[in-house]
């Protein structure tokens, strides 16, 4: 997309982010901005020029809190899309939509409601990285999550990729297969109920158990202590003050080395394929405060 279509998508982005900022503020659920949308808070005061998604996180109780008060609190002009009220939704996170918009994506986790632009809302659970007990509660959810990845390996092309050996291609039938006879809603409920597991004992630790990473290295790169994730302070994000964690650096690095450093021209691409809807009309300008 050329720069003028990228400030439109920007402005819907933003407005998403508003509202959950609006809905959060008035039921008291804390949350803050996440992955992408945080480093671009921190190193353009806005959205990162080429992204093109937008994303927070919140601890498990104010994510369930959210997704409790949404459909009566929310714009009619918004859709929560979770596995709660979307069944073809089989993912441990929400996305939140408009329905109407100037832009459409691809078609993600095998459903094709509202192909719309999209803020991830992410859960964080409590993990105990220090004990056996919780190292393998961590690699209990791991495999977990290895079966409920299969499902989206559903075509035909997806399941045989050349560039994966045999063992794999085969590998991945089996689970497929697996996954399609305990049923995938079976599945996704297991994946939830063992990320939630330590919610209820004292821990010092969280992370995003529904969407880490399955390499071990860069699943324990993300988990945060607690008391770090609760400390949030105010950045500016397109003229608006929105909440990052304290120890944002500290984040960053972890999830992008050297945060700072500008990426090469060709990796300044967007991730998600989104493209213009035929026929919209771009935004007026200064719809995006800068």
């Amino acid at each position: 997309m050329n720069d003028e279509d990228m400030q439109a998508l920007h402005a819907e982005l933003l407005q998403l982010i508003l509202d959950v900022d609006r809905l959060c503020k008035k039921h008291g659920i804390a949350y803050q901005l996440a992955a992408g949308t945080l480093l671009g808070a921190v190193r353009h005061q806005g959205f990162i020029p080429w992204d093109d998604d937008a994303d927070v996180c919140m601890l498990r109780a104010d994510y369930e809190r959210f997704i409790q008060v949404a459909d009566s609190e929310l714009s009619p002009e918004l859709f929560l899309q979770c596995s709660a009220n979307d069944k073809t939704f089989r993912v441990g996170y929400a996305k939140l939509k408009p329905r109407h918009s100037d832009f459409r994506t691809q078609s993600f986790f095998g459903t094709a409601t509202l192909d719309r632009v999209f803020l991830d809302i992410f859960p964080f659970d409590a993990v105990a990285p220090d004990s056996w007990p919780g190292r393998l509660h961590m690699n209990a959810h791991r495999l977990m999550k290895i079966l409920t990845d299969q499902q989206f390996s559903s075509t035909k092309a997806a399941l045989n990729h050349r560039k994966h050996p045999l063992a794999k291609r085969w590998a991945k039938r089996l689970l497929f297969h697996l996954v399609k006879g305990l049923g995938r809603d079976r599945v996704l409920r297991w994946q939830t109920g063992l990320a939630r597991y330590r919610n209820s004992r004292p821990h010092q630790h969280v992370t995003c158990l529904v969407a880490v990473p399955l390499g071990r290295r860069t699943r324990y790169q993300r988990i945060r202590r607690l008391e770090d994730f609760t400390r949030t302070e105010l950045a500016s994000f397109h003229g608006h003050l929105l909440p990052i964690p304290c120890n944002y650096d500290q984040v960053l690095r972890n999830l992008y080395g050297d945060y700072m450093q500008l990426p090469p021209d060709a990796e300044r691409i967007a991730k998600h394929g989104i493209r213009r809807a035929q026929g919209s009309v771009t935004a007026a300008p200064g719809s995006l405060t800068q």
